[in-house]
């Protein structure tokens, strides 16, 4: 009888270990499926009343294209990998004297990845040294943003710093993307608020461009100082 007894408390166990595996990713699924819990934190962090329902894609460039559409003719030209996911920046086909650039954020869920947040920009290159398009973070969502990005369109710019008055002077990353594009971006803390002083400098350490950032969601040209 008290072999039976614990042969019957054991069988209850483990009956209770494998249905709380069970609810776990079924709530797991719950959470990432199209139009479910993460999607509906997502859209009200948008201010969205109704629910978006993003696909889940096998690679992060899947999980954009699905988000954004299989007919876009933006082409990836490089990704960045951060902590709360990664940074997938791209490009479509530039017309003469403009420029264009879109940063998409994708985390990893627990049965793909999943696009979180993004935009870009299309502006004339006109006078423009740098181009730069500032995006805040989306509340109580876990993102890298603020975010700043842009392209580097005069040669004599070999680096660029962003100032604020909370975190001081940051550093920002150069990429090459081929002899005649280079793009960069910088990831901002999320307690800094504008303004953000950004600086372009020579090879020699010579500032040559010089804006000011008084907003975030903000897009525009810094040229070259004369």
């Amino acid at each position: 009888m008290a072999i039976f007894k614990r042969n019957k408390r054991v069988s209850w166990i483990i009956t209770i270990v494998l249905l709380s595996g069970i609810l776990f990713f079924f709530i797991l699924f719950l959470n990432d499926v199209p139009g479910g819990f993460s999607d509906r934190r997502v859209s009200k962090a948008l201010g969205m009343t109704s629910t978006l329902k993003i696909p889940l894609g096998k690679t992060p460039e899947e999980a954009v294209q699905k988000f954004r559409g299989n007919d876009s003719p933006n082409r990836v030209i490089y990704q960045e990998t951060v902590e709360e996911g990664v940074l997938i920046f791209m490009n479509r086909p530039e017309k003469e004297d403009t420029s264009n650039l879109q940063v998409e954020f994708v985390r990893k869920a627990r049965f793909g990845w999943k696009w979180v947040w993004g935009g870009g920009f299309g502006t004339s290159r006109a006078n423009a040294a740098l181009i730069y398009m500032s995006m805040a973070g989306l509340d109580d969502i876990p993102t890298p943003f603020p975010l700043i990005f842009g392209n580097v369109l005069d040669p004599s710019i070999k680096s660029i710093t962003a100032e604020t008055k909370e975190s001081g002077v940051i550093k920002a990353k150069l990429i090459p993307i081929d002899p005649d594009k280079t793009i960069w971006f910088v990831l901002i803390p999320s307690a800094v608020v504008p303004p953000i002083e950004i600086k372009g400098f020579n090879q020699e350490g010579g500032l040559v461009a010089d804006g000011i950032i008084n907003d975030f969601d903000d897009s525009n040209n810094i040229e070259l100082i004369r």
